[in-house]
């Protein structure tokens, strides 16, 4: 059983961190540059650093999701070799389902008809397009 990360996931936070951190640095260097063109009291930067790490830390609070690896990326090259079927019937290009999504699909042999319903493999790609051979089964006789 998979452990789902946290908010304490120290992938989570590094991750978090380094994302934040040209940002940080960005600022640092501003007020440095700013402090030959305004005269203010040390404070007052220390104070709009503090400002800002903290802006980070309630941001944390909402973004953490977003920061968590990910170990399996959804290409479409990920799809080789899944099977689907036939949303409409497809002459030269239409549509199936594979994987719950809907696909553009073309048959590999461009002269075979693919009905609405009938299983297939996909091969290959092109574009965002699912080169697919047919397995001359439809849903009804599986």
């Amino acid at each position: 059983m998979d452990k789902q990360p946290t908010k304490r996931n120290p992938a989570v936070i590094i991750r978090y961190s380094m994302m934040q951190l040209p940002e940080f640095l960005g600022l640092v260097l501003i007020l440095l540059i700013s402090r030959y063109w305004f005269v203010l009291s040390e404070n007052i930067y220390i104070y709009i650093i503090l400002i800002w790490i903290f802006k980070d830390v309630i941001l944390y609070q909402y973004m953490w999701p977003a920061y968590i690896p990910q170990k399996h990326k959804n290409t479409i090259n990920s799809m080789i070799g899944k099977r689907g079927y036939v949303l409409q019937t497809v002459r030269r290009k239409g549509y199936g389902i594979v994987n719950g999504e809907v696909w553009q699909i073309e048959s590999e042999n461009k002269e075979i008809v693919l009905d609405k319903g009938d299983l297939f493999t996909v091969l290959d790609s092109e574009g965002l397009c699912l080169i697919v051979k047919p397995d001359h089964k439809t849903l009804r006789e599986k």
